[in-house]
């Protein structure tokens, strides 16, 4: 890694390398490091330029990115660029429109004032890509420049060029979130030992793994230019989770809470992401789809007095195949005793339940995973149902309350009455269910105990006719799999919930190993 300093550009401008007729220099280029020197800083880091791309050390060095955000002076950001030739506004005279347009009518003069940060980034090309969401998360300051005027943002306030202070960033911000959860790992892996405490790394990730589903939600609503920088522009991310939480990252999902990452579903209808590298991403991450994801797990929060949440994972002897072990960070965990991990949560009412050690190796010391395609592997022990064993349909014509779609209906065989919801099954996929394809089977991946005092507006409820408080529940995270064409392994199919009564009594299951792909 190495940054451009403010005598690299002195000197391009003096011998004219820098000036404005080279069209090979892009205009934001020239216009940031003319910023830079103006405020009297010496170093400016740009991505494209002090990341060597095609180093073997590449991967190693996006992993860092959020040491260079962390602990840069500020991040300077152009909101109205969509691409790198379109130069910083207001820089210059007469680079924008006028800040405050002031319009006389009659004996009245009206000033109008430029629009909030959020209304400036909510149309800007910027919030829509998948690499800017780390560069604004793990930024402790960002200076935003548009045509609109500049914002100084930080942990706590906004700051406009033309009205000041523009008051505390929203507590839903993630930004805020994140960081306090980096602190306090920190904290608490100095005390209690993240890498050996069991009590340690589940008590961190209990308090985080709410902004981790955020996080995953806002940025697989991004686009990116290229599918296989899903996990390079994601790489910030998890290693501040990693360090400060325990544990490591394999396909964007953190292997000592892996039963609870493993609960995403899309929130509409989308398709796998293709990758150039010759090998698949694997269809139990949301990694490898392209869309918008959420997850169905959401304990109560830290607010709700008296709610309680236990989850436990059902999968046993669990095994990730690494088809390229580069592209994770292992860094796990030896879990401890049951007692010690029952003691763990969110204000003593949410526990994540025993958890099982992941054993994580390169797919190259397993001769029988030779003739599968080039995806990493999931293997694990768990109880599956066919689907057979319950009538699954689409309710055509009828909206339903849940927010995420599309939604099929689980009853069980010779009944109306529904008994679970499946989430996010692609149309095609649904079609065959419905007609018994036994391709297509359930598999417990935990089961799940909540007892909610306040009203909620979690879609699993809705989806099951739950009321929304006052009432304790009971219910099995199942993952719909199919078969894959060549039979030998299985591919993940959409996500669902089974009341665990109906699950226990009233169907077969059977105790399997399984091959996810």
């Amino acid at each position: 890694m190495s940054m451009m300093t403010t005598e690299n550009f002195d000197s391009l401008r003096k011998d004219g390398s820098l000036s404005s007729d080279r069209p090979d220099i892009p205009s934001v280029l020239k216009d940031a490091m003319e910023l830079v020197s103006r405020i009297g800083e010496r170093y400016l880091w740009v991505d494209a330029l002090c990341i060597q791309q095609d180093s073997p050390e590449k991967h190693k060095d996006l992993a860092r990115m959020d040491v260079i955000y962390s602990h840069a002076l500020f991040t300077l950001i152009a909101v109205n660029g969509t691409d790198a030739n379109v130069p910083l506004p207001g820089l210059r005279p007469r680079s924008r429109l006028p800040l405050k347009p002031v319009v006389h009518i009659a004996d009245h003069v009206l000033i109008s004032g430029p629009p909030c940060l959020d209304e400036v980034l909510k149309s800007s090309k910027y919030e829509t890509r998948g690499w800017t969401l780390q560069e604004r998360v793990l930024s402790r300051r960002c200076l935003y420049i548009s045509e609109q005027g500049m914002y100084f943002q930080c942990n706590t306030s906004t700051w406009s060029e033309t009205t000041g202070f523009k008051g505390h960033r929203r507590e839903h911000n993630q930004l805020s979130k994140f960081n306090s959860i980096r602190l306090r790992g920190s904290v608490l892996a100095q005390t209690l030992g993240v890498g050996s405490s069991t009590r340690a790394t589940l008590q961190i990730w209990s308090q985080a793994l709410l902004i981790y589903y955020k996080l995953v939600e806002l940025y697989s609503s991004r686009s990116l230019s290229y599918p296989d920088d899903v996990l390079n522009a994601f790489a910030g991310f998890s290693s501040v989770f990693a360090e400060s939480c325990g544990g490591g990252f394999v396909a964007g999902l953190p292997t000592a809470v892996l039963a609870a990452s493993l609960l995403w579903v899309s929130k509409s209808p989308f398709s796998r992401r293709p990758s150039c590298r010759g090998t698949l991403f694997p269809s139990w991450s949301w990694i490898g789809w392209e869309g918008p994801v959420t997850y169905l797990y959401s304990p109560p929060s830290n607010h709700d007095e008296g709610s309680t949440s236990e989850t436990r994972s059902e999968m046993q002897n669990l095994e990730i195949l690494l088809d390229d072990p580069s592209n994770a960070s292992i860094r796990l965990n030896d879990f401890e005793d049951e007692e010690a991990l029952l003691a763990v949560g969110i204000v003593q009412v949410f526990s994540l339940g025993k958890a099982h050690n992941v054993t994580v190796r390169a797919r190259s010391a397993e001769p029988a995973s030779e003739d599968l395609p080039p995806v990493d592997i999931l293997r694990f022990h768990a109880w599956i149902v066919e689907t057979q064993a319950f009538n699954i349909f689409q309710n055509r014509g009828i909206s339903h309350p849940s927010s995420i779609n599309p939604m099929l209906s689980v009853c069980c065989c010779g009944s109306k009455k529904r008994c679970g919801a499946l989430f996010g099954v692609q149309q095609s996929d649904s079609a065959r269910i419905g007609l018994g394809d036994c391709r297509f089977k359930l598999v417990a991946i935990s089961r799940q105990k909540t007892s909610w005092k306040k009203q909620n507006d979690y879609p699993v409820l809705q989806a099951l006719g739950i009321s929304a408080y006052g009432e304790d529940w009971d219910f099995m995270n199942v993952m719909l799999i199919k078969r894959g064409e060549n039979g030998k392994y299985f591919e993940r199919a959409g996500m669902g919930v089974i009341r665990y009564k109906t699950y226990e009594k009233e169907v077969i299951s059977y105790w399997a190993s399984i091959l996810l792909g």
